[in-house]
């Protein structure tokens, strides 16, 4: 692993065949492993943990958490990013390190542009983050979950394993795993069979599922 703990923009990695555009910025304790590609206008702030085969443009991670506790107490302190490995985070996405934790994001994630993940959230393997959907502080996004475009998830949730949000929902409570849920506030409304059909479920535990939900 690359330790990048320089102040100063513009720093290219030689090493490890990261790929790095001069106009990233990286500042405090940026730590990178290998085969990162950092495009134009990324801007990485420390203390942030990359790891392996992760794709970045323009966007702008560890920046310090908007909680008002922050700027009211000892400024500086933050508790970062770590971000796994084979992970897609697009133009102006925006991670927000930890105010009491580190804010994680898992391996396999796909951020798409404009969206938000606040501080202290965590996202498991495979999470899909669709454009300008907007994650509170705290929450859990469970594994393979897909949060549709425009949604917002209310700060300290959990999203469950492979549930979908559907686009411009309002979340407001829990998702349980494998549910389907739009609206604003949004509900359930079955399984999110999509996404256990490409989960390899059977069509027969699908429709299990999809009963429990409408008993």
């Amino acid at each position: 692993m690359v330790d990048i703990s320089r102040n100063q923009p513009g720093f290219a990695v030689a090493g490890d065949e990261n790929t790095v555009h001069p106009t990233v910025v990286i500042s405090g304790d940026v730590r990178i492993g290998s085969r990162n590609y950092l495009g134009p206008g990324t801007i990485l702030q420390g203390p942030l943990t990359l790891g392996d085969d992760n794709w970045i443009a323009a966007a702008a991670i560890g920046m310090p958490p908007e909680h008002k506790e922050w700027y009211e107490g000892p400024r500086g302190t933050t508790y970062g990013v770590t971000i796994g490995n084979r992970t897609v985070i697009r133009e102006f996405v925006t991670i927000h390190s930890g105010h009491v934790e580190t804010t994680r994001i898992g391996d396999e994630c796909f951020l798409m542009t404009k969206s938000h993940v606040g501080h202290d959230a965590v996202l498991a393997t495979g999470v899909t983050v669709a454009p300008a959907a907007m994650i509170g502080g705290h929450a859990v996004i469970g594994r393979y979950a897909n949060l549709g475009m425009n949604c917002v998830i209310h700060q300290r949730l959990t999203l469950g394993e492979v549930a979908m949000v559907g686009m411009n929902s309002t979340v407001t409570r829990d998702i349980p795993d494998f549910a389907l849920a739009y609206g604003s506030p949004a509900r359930v409304h079955g399984a999110n069979r999509v996404g256990l059909r490409h989960q390899g479920w059977t069509v027969e535990a699908i429709e299990t599922t999809d009963a429990s939900f409408t008993q």
